[in-house]
Order: C-alpha cells, then sequence, then structure tokens
C-alpha cells in the first residue's frame, strides 16, 4: 500500500502509522486493517476540509475509497475497543489528570436519512439546526487532551431504539473509565449535567466533581433560604487571582445536601456559581477547576476545524460512529507528532502541510528578509 502513495505524502502517512503503533490502538487487529485506519486518519491530517472517502483516496490513492467505505461500514473492529485502547494508553502516562465531561452537536442540515441525525438545539447558532449530539468524555493534563469515551445521542423520537438522555449516557462513560480503573483527580462539566440523580450517583462512587449553578437555584445558608443571585449581592469579597474577586464558603443546597459554593467574577460583567463536593478546597483551586472545563471546548473547535468531524457522508449508522471515532484518534495522533509541549494542534497540522508541500527538502531561502537580517543588509 505504501508504494502507491505519492512521494510527498508517504512520510506524512509513516509518521501517522508510526504514532497510531505507539498507542498500540492497533493489537489485536489485522495489518491490513491497521494499515487502512492509518490511511483514513491520515486523511483529516492533510485536508482542510471535506475530509470523505472519496477525497481522501484521491490524494492518498493507497486504497481506493471503496476500502476506507469498508473500514466504516463492515470490517471487522469495534470503536469502543479503539477508544479502550486509547484509555490503557492513558493509564500508562505519570502526572495526575482530570476528566472534562460535554457534548457538542455536529450538523447534518443534508443527512435526512441518517438515523441519528435530527432537530436539535445548538447553543452556538442560539436555535434549531438539522444534526446530533456526541457526549464525550476526555483525560486532560497541562499538555494532553484524550478523548476516554463517546456516546451519540439524538432527540427522542417515535418507532426508535431505546431512548437514553445524555445523562445515562454520560454516567455509562464514565462507570466505563472507573471499571478499567482510570485514575483522575476531579470531573468537570457545565450546568446542564449538574442534576441531582448525576451527582448523587458520583458521590457515591466518591468522585470529586465540580460544576455550576444556574443563577435562580435556591441554597440554604445560616438558616436562610433564598435564590443563590440574590443571595450573593450580600456577600463581601476578596481577590483571589488577578482581577477575580470572589466568596468561598459551605453552604446546603436543596436535594444535594452540603457543598462547597464559589461566587466568582468571571472578568465579563457576570458572575459565576461554582459548586463542587469537595468540601475542604479554597476558592482559587475551585475557580481553576471550573474553568478547566474549556480544554473540552477546545477539543470541540479543533476535532471540527481540524479533523473533520462533520465530515462524514454515509448513511450508515455505525459509519458515522466509526468516523467519530478515527477522528478522535486523529486528535491523538496530531498531540503525538508535537515537535514541543508547547505547540498546538493547528501549528502541527500547518507544519505537516509545509512538510508535503516542499517535499521534505527544505525552503532556498525566505522570500522577505528578518528584521534582523534587514539591518545587517542595510549597515552593509
Amino acid at each position: 500500500m505504501v508504494s502507491r502513495l505519492y512521494a510527498s505524502t508517504r512520510s506524512l502517512w509513516e509518521q501517522v502509522a508510526t504514532a497510531i503503533a505507539a498507542l498500540d490502538v492497533g493489537r489485536g487487529r489485522p495489518r491490513r486493517v491497521v494499515e487502512v485506519m492509518a490511511l483514513y486518519v491520515t486523511g483529516p491530517i492533510l485536508l482542510e476540509k471535506g475530509q470523505t472517502a472519496v477525497r481522501i483516496a484521491t490524494v492518498l490513492p493507497g486504497r481506493a475509497h471503496d476500502a476506507l467505505n469498508r473500514l466504516l461500514r463492515v470490517l471487522p473492529w469495534s470503536p469502543h475497543q479503539l477508544i479502550l485502547s486509547l484509555v490503557r494508553w492513558v493509564q500508562r502516562q505519570t502526572g495526575p489528570g482530570y476528566l472534562c465531561l460535554d457534548d457538542v452537536v455536529v450538523e447534518k442540515p443534508f443527512a435526512k436519512l441518517l438515523t441519528w441525525a435530527g432537530w436539535t438545539y445548538s447553543h452556538s447558532k442560539q436555535g434549531h439546526v438539522f444534526g446530533f449530539h456526541i457526549v464525550l468524555l476526555f483525560w486532560c493534563t497541562k499538555t494532553l487532551r484524550i478523548p476516554v469515551g463517546f456516546r451519540l445521542w439524538r432527540a427522542k423520537r417515535e418507532g426508535m431504539a431505546p431512548y437514553r438522555t445524555k445523562l445515562e449516557l454520560a454516567q455509562s462513560l464514565i462507570a466505563n473509565v472507573l471499571r478499567v480503573g482510570l485514575t483522575f483527580e476531579y470531573l468537570t462539566f457545565d450546568l446542564w449535567y449538574n442534576a441531582r440523580s448525576f451527582t448523587k450517583w458520583l458521590n457515591e462512587h466518591e468522585i470529586i466533581w465540580v460544576s455550576t449553578l444556574k443563577s435562580n437555584a435556591l441554597i440554604t445558608y445560616r438558616g436562610r433560604t433564598q435564590p443563590v443571585a440574590e443571595w450573593a449581592q450580600q456577600l463581601p469579597r476578596h481577590r483571589i487571582a488577578g482581577r477575580t474577586w470572589a466568596w468561598v464558603g459551605t453552604v446546603h443546597l436543596p436535594r444535594y445536601g452540603i457543598v462547597r459554593l464559589g461566587v466568582a467574577t468571571n472578568g465579563q460583567g457576570g458572575v459565576d456559581y461554582i459548586v463542587s463536593n469537595d468540601l475542604h478546597r479554597r476558592g482559587k483551586v475551585l475557580l481553576h477547576r471550573k474553568r478547566s472545563r474549556w480544554d473540552i471546548e477546545t477539543s470541540f473547535r479543533d476535532t471540527k476545524q481540524l479533523a473533520g468531524l462533520g465530515a462524514c457522508q454515509c448513511r450508515v449508522s455505525q459509519a458515522m460512529e466509526r468516523h467519530v471515532a478515527l477522528v478522535l484518534l486523529a486528535f491523538v495522533v496530531l498531540q503525538q507528532l508535537r515537535l514541543a509541549p508547547s505547540e498546538t494542534v493547528g501549528e502541527v497540522k500547518r507544519r505537516l502541510h509545509l512538510t508535503v508541500i516542499r517535499g521534505d527538502q527544505p525552503a532556498s531561502g525566505a522570500a522577505i528578509a528578518s528584521p534582523a537580517e534587514g539591518k545587517i543588509m542595510a549597515a552593509a
């Protein structure tokens, strides 16, 4: 298969295949299947948009697009086993990590026959769009964002398979990582997932969680119950980080019990109500944990813009699920191909593009002299 690739793209495929081998994703799978998986993962990295099987086969003619379609539809491999391989790779890493939970909407305006697609509300578009949701769980550190679980979700429809809420899917994802023994410091999620049934289950499994409250949530403090927004207006605050002012204390939240609450300014003229079951943490730690949830938002952006999360045009539900798994694998591979921890996945992709364009040959010279070179030339 390698001999069929263009000389300029062969090196890129080899780098991707090496990264996949290091992740141990191909264990127990036929070599040909792993090679085609590497080819499919190389496609989103090489192409800027429209990463379909036809376009991938055009720029990477190692296999015909029919082989890529078979990879998505009929070849014997499980996307959840692929994610499990990433979980086991995470277990071999050193250093503490934390879990981020959220869901993202993938718009599919023309996929009327796709089982998972339907009308749903998109917060980014502030309106209803035709598409589907992906509930995602990421294990994160300062330098890594690794998907450790995902489930496809769609709105309830008559005559379809048994319906499961996003909270039920989120609970199953966390149960899976607990089952395999993945360790983490805490779990962070937004207020949509902050339901009593979910947090109670987390408490039973001794999981530290951090989330936010709605402004109209009722709290009880010193025998008085009132909405948190009204109560927060009477609180004294002190500076905890930069321009952030906050009050932190222990309150009673009806149906939740005793929780740690932080009322902090968010730098946008508003206030965040941070809540956690970790009753002995200072406000600065709660604020840091709440802000760390942004890692999953950047992961959504990068998988959409850099790895073609919404590019699959197949009508088969299994193909869509496998495409999502391979896109997440491409996102991890981009992180594996960094030359330094500070290099972003967008910079990695641009660097790889330049390598393909130049054919691994260094530039003959800069078209524009650098400021330092310009001064030297002017002095001469």
